[in-house]
């Protein structure tokens, strides 16, 4: 059991790292793109950071504002952190 507590720990942190480098492509000067944003946001929930992948899907709304994944996936974060007014104002 603590094997596999480590091996998710040590997974989860893996994922941060991967979606603060996807996250850096999205937040570079002139980038048109949400899909690094999108895969930020992925990532960072896979390592359960949810405000974190809430600000890259804001980002990736910006970029292609009212796509209804992105809106649909934000609602879906902000339901993980309980939060059912930041729900409802991203409709």
């Amino acid at each position: 059991l603590f094997d596999f507590a480590q091996n998710w720990s040590d997974a989860r942190a893996r994922y941060a790292e991967a979606a603060e480098v996807y996250a850096g492509l999205a937040a570079r000067p002139g980038a048109r793109d949400p899909e690094p944003a999108i895969k930020a946001a992925f990532l960072y929930q896979r390592a359960s950071k949810y405000k974190e992948a809430i600000a890259a899907l804001d980002r990736a709304a910006a970029l292609q504002p009212g796509d209804p994944d992105i809106l649909l996936q934000k609602q879906q974060l902000y339901l993980k952190l309980n939060d059912v007014e930041g729900a409802v104002r991203t409709v």
